[in-house]
C-alpha cells in the first residue's frame, strides 16, 4: 500500500510510524519503571521529593496536557507550531521526542525539575492506555468515574493507573463504600488493582489506530473491504485466521464504536 495513502488528514506512513513508536514508548515506560526501582531511596527522594503526583492533572484534557508536556519538557519552541494542528499529529510528534527525556535540562530557562517532567508525562501515557484498552481518555473516564452509578468507570481507571484512587472524588466513593461495608465494591476494587494492564490489552494497538482514524475524520467512511486492507493485510493489527477474518474485523470494529467515548480536547 503506498505509505503516502490519506485516511482523513493522516497518511498510511504516519500509522506504522504510531504502531511503531507506541511500542517503543511501552519499552521506554518499562525501562522508566525499572529505573526508579534501581534507584537508591536518597536519588529518589532527591528526583521527586513529597507530595509528588500527577494526578490532579487528570482533569485536564488529553490535548492540554499534552502541550503541557512539550513546554515543560523544553519544546516550547514548536508549540505555535503545532497548536493549530490535530491532536493526532501532536500525539505522534511528542512520543517521537519521548527518547530524549534523559538528557533532560529543566525546560524553558532550567525553571523545572525532573519530577515535572515525570509528573506530566505519566497523564499522556496513561491515557494512551485508557484509550487503547476502553477508547477513552483518563480525564473523560475520570469524569464517568465519579459520577453517580459510576463504579464500571472506577475499576477502569484504576486498573489503567493504581494512583487514582487519591483522585478527587475517588476517595469519597471508597470513604461511602467503608460507611455502608460494601465489601462488593472492595473485591472489585481489589481485582483492580491487582490486574496487570498487559493482561487486558489484546488489540491495544489495533483500537489506539481505530481512535487515531476517528479523531482524523476517516473511521465512519472505511468500507468493510478498506478496513481489512488496512488494519490487516497493511498493519497486521488482526489476524487473519478463522473463516471469515474481514467479517470479524467488522463485526469487532462496530462493537468498539457503541463504547466509544473519545475527544482529545475535552
Amino acid at each position: 500500500m503506498d505509505k503516502k495513502k490519506k485516511y482523513g488528514n493522516v497518511t498510511v506512513g504516519t500509522l506504522h510510524y504510531l504502531v511503531e513508536s507506541l511500542t517503543e514508548l511501552e519499552k521506554f515506560k518499562s525501562e522508566l519503571s525499572e529505573l526508579t526501582q534501581q534507584s537508591s531511596e536518597d536519588k529518589k527522594e532527591k528526583l521527586i521529593g513529597d507530595n509528588f503526583s500527577w494526578v490532579r492533572l487528570y482533569r485536564h484534557p488529553f490535548y492540554k496536557n499534552l502541550l503541557a508536556l512539550l513546554f515543560i519538557s523544553g519544546f516550547s519552541g514548536v508549540i505555535k507550531k503545532v497548536i493549530k494542528r490535530k491532536p493526532t499529529n501532536l500525539t505522534e510528534e511528542v512520543i517521537d521526542e519521548i527518547k530524549s527525556f534523559i538528557e533532560y535540562t529543566g525546560g524553558p530557562f532550567g525553571i523545572f525539575k525532573g519530577k515535572h517532567l515525570i509528573a506530566s508525562f505519566y497523564p499522556i501515557a496513561k491515557s494512551v492506555d485508557a484509550i487503547s484498552l476502553y477508547g477513552t481518555t483518563m480525564n473523560r473516564l475520570l469524569k464517568r468515574a465519579t459520577e453517580e452509578n459510576g463504579d464500571e468507570a472506577f475499576f477502569q481507571a484504576v486498573r489503567v493507573d493504581r494512583s487514582v484512587i487519591s483522585y478527587k472524588g475517588m476517595t469519597s466513593r471508597i470513604a461511602r463504600a467503608e460507611m455502608e461495608g460494601d465489601e462488593e465494591f472492595f473485591k472489585h476494587l481489589r481485582n483492580a488493582l491487582t490486574a496487570k494492564v498487559g493482561d487486558l490489552s489484546d488489540y491495544a494497538l489495533l483500537r489506539f489506530i481505530l481512535a487515531t482514524l476517528h479523531e482524523s475524520n476517516a473511521l465512519d467512511s472505511l468500507t468493510q473491504k478498506e478496513a481489512y486492507e488496512l488494519l490487516v493485510t497493511e498493519l497486521r493489527l488482526y489476524p487473519k485466521t478463522g473463516a471469515n477474518p474481514e467479517s470479524s474485523l467488522w463485526q469487532y470494529i462496530s462493537r468498539w464504536k457503541k463504547d466509544f467515548d473519545f475527544d482529545m480536547k475535552k
